[in-house]
């Protein structure tokens, strides 16, 4: 039996709605699949975020998550307070690690007040875990990661077996920003 032309057009476009469907299943090397990443992308507020160890227990930030990792972050000490120094806003990536949790690791340089030398590197690595099914809401923790700069014979901050000068933790929750 042959196939007419409508018949075989009707086969193809089977076959390529199966191969696209199944394409954007499959997760690429960071575990993005399934629309994950456009259920956690959006801008966020932090609050509650606490780190006890330095004397710090109501910071607030701000959180931009994009559907493919990056992350941009500033928050209420960004100038400084009597506890830390003067720093830049943060910028890392997220990958997700679980059915409503993320990974995050943030880069942010701090400076000397005065001068406004650089003095150090914090390297925040967090977990966050989304408690609503709408991504909307959730809790996290935290660990900050003190380096000095490179250039004064410090580690690499991005290398995660590079020993830092101090190690810090804390917790925090988060709210989505809607329109």
């Amino acid at each position: 039996m042959k196939l007419n032309s409508i018949g075989r057009l009707f086969i193809f476009g089977v076959c390529l709605l199966f191969a696209s469907f199944t394409h954007a299943q499959t997760p690429n090397d960071d575990g993005f699949a399934f629309g994950f990443g456009h259920r956690v992308a959006g801008s966020y507020l932090i609050e509650n975020l606490a780190i006890p160890e330095a004397g710090l227990d109501s910071l607030q930030a701000l959180a931009s998550m994009t559907s493919d990792g990056v992350v941009i972050v500033t928050d209420t000490d960004d100038f400084g307070l009597a506890a830390t120094a003067p720093h830049s806003p943060k910028l890392g990536a997220w990958k997700p690690t679980g059915h409503r949790d993320i990974a995050i690791t943030i880069i942010e340089f701090a400076y000397e007040p005065i001068m406004g030398e650089h003095i150090f590197t914090w390297r925040l690595e967090m977990a966050g875990q989304f408690a609503d099914r709408s991504f909307n809401a959730g809790t996290g923790t935290l660990v900050a990661k003190l380096f000095p700069p490179v250039t004064f014979g410090g580690f690499d901050p991005l290398d995660p077996n590079s020993a830092p000068l101090l190690e810090i933790g804390g917790t925090f929750d988060f709210r989505r920003i809607k329109p």
